[in-house]
């Protein structure tokens, strides 16, 4: 999936979506400041992406922080307000 792909899924405002990241969750734009805002305040970086043609804000956290710090998918959706979630896996080989 692209980056351009998943700036377009964050997009919707009806859905947060966190991305599986190699070892690391990763959302971005709305959905970062929407975690930083309601969950957990991370330091949202900014980065201007050339295939996509503008900045884009980005946030990620190690998936080894939810049994530390008790941030599970969860308490995530309960922070948000979520009416439900899913989990997705998706794996490349290369």
């Amino acid at each position: 999936m692209t980056i351009a792909e998943k700036i377009q899924i964050s997009a919707d405002e009806t859905k947060f979506t966190l991305f599986k990241e190699g070892l690391f969750y990763k959302c971005y734009n709305e959905d970062a400041l929407i975690f930083t805002e309601n969950v957990k305040e991370y330091k949202v970086s900014a980065k201007y992406i050339k295939s996509v043609g503008a900045d884009v804000l980005s946030l990620g956290f190690p998936l080894t922080v939810g049994g530390k710090n008790n941030l599970t998918l969860d308490t995530i959706a309960l922070a948000i307000d979520a009416i439900s979630f899913s989990e997705e896996a998706t794996s490349f080989a290369h």
